[in-house]
């Protein structure tokens, strides 16, 4: 009895065979897309993280100088040169320049 009713209401089988290919073929089609998104998304949110940890890098490694010029007399100024990053700093040259009245610091290397 229950096979007559399978038989009467079922689609044939050779049918349903058919359709498997393209269900699996739209089922890929979409997990395709979702992971491609997945992947984007991932990609952009990798080059956001590296600029960050450049700007990082580059703002802590950095020398950031800090130069003062303190006057002791009417002839003699002192220069005091700071460094405010992470990184050592040799200081080699100094070069000034008399403009008008006033010394002028003109380069740090």
């Amino acid at each position: 009895m229950h096979m007559q009713w399978f038989s009467q209401h079922s689609l044939p089988f050779t049918l349903i065979v058919a359709y498997i290919p393209l269900v699996a073929t739209v089922a890929t089609t979409i997990l395709s897309l979702v992971l491609a998104r997945a992947t984007l998304r991932y990609a952009e949110s990798s080059d956001k993280s590296l600029a960050l940890a450049r700007e990082e890098f580059e703002r802590q490694w950095s020398p950031e100088l800090h130069v003062k010029l303190e006057k002791l007399s009417s002839r003699q100024t002192n220069i005091v040169v700071t460094n405010l990053a992470r990184i050592s700093v040799l200081l080699q040259m100094v070069q000034l320049r008399r403009l008008s009245r006033r010394c002028l610091l003109c380069a740090l290397s």
